[in-house]
């Protein structure tokens, strides 16, 4: 009797693997035909185009609490450059 119990265990158990294995199957198939929905939903999102004259801005544009201050003191700042060459 245990080896018909034990034959009856493992015939539950490859019925139990073989749905498993027929559900991957099918969650498979589902995918498959899905990624068609999944893209046109992230290509309809808004993807932002800049150009170079969006980030220009003219300098009296340019509200500061200083007032005039600030433009002076940019004016007598002068463009220093740092070496970033490494040196072995």
């Amino acid at each position: 009797m245990k080896r018909e119990e034990m034959n009856e265990e493992e015939e539950e158990k490859m019925k139990k693997f073989f749905v498993l294995i027929e559900n991957i199957r099918a969650t498979r198939m589902l995918w498959q035909t899905a990624p068609s929905k999944r893209q046109k939903r992230e290509s309809s999102l808004w993807q932002p185009a800049f150009a170079l004259e969006d980030f220009l801005q003219a300098e009296s544009s340019i509200n500061t609490k200083d007032g005039g201050k600030k433009k002076k003191k940019e004016e007598g700042r002068t463009d220093s450059c740092v070496d970033l060459s490494l040196g072995l």
